[in-house]
């Protein structure tokens, strides 16, 4: 008698089979991370710009109204405009810093509003002032001592 032959399963008939590849490979790993950290830089940096531009543009409106390019008047209510633009408010009262910088904000406020709606022209020294401190609130967060 012949002996029988083994059975066939489906392992004899396919072979044996490769583990299957990883999802992610390096590479794709790495193009992820890299997309990743540039839409975090990019973030970073259009958060960070609109102090940067604003007190660009403060510190050459210093150096005009320093030359007589420009009237106080005219000087304070752009100051005004660019602070609340680098603090990415529409208003200035909206804004609230920290409550130990609270009465020095309130005065310098005060001063800014004075300067842009007061009767009287005001003085280019005391815009002069007022536009240098603004760039110290955008810079620092709190006036210059």
């Amino acid at each position: 008698m012949e002996p029988t032959p083994a059975k066939l399963v489906w392992k004899d008939i396919i072979g044996p089979q490769p583990p299957p590849e990883s999802l992610l490979d390096p590479l794709t790993l790495g193009l992820i991370a890299l997309t990743v950290f540039l839409v975090v830089a990019l973030a970073w940096w259009r958060w960070r710009r609109p102090q940067a531009r604003a007190r660009m543009q403060l510190r050459r409106l210093y150096y005009q109204l320093g030359a007589g390019r420009l009237a106080p008047r005219a000087a304070a209510q752009t100051t005004f405009r660019h602070i609340c633009a680098g603090l990415r408010q529409t208003h200035l009262g909206s804004y609230t810093p920290p409550q130990r910088q609270r009465a020095e904000w309130l005065a310098f406020r005060a001063a800014l509003l004075q300067a842009c709606y007061a009767a009287p022209e005001p003085e280019q020294r005391t815009v002069m002032r007022l536009c240098s401190a603004a760039r110290d609130w955008l810079r620092t967060g709190k006036a210059a001592r």
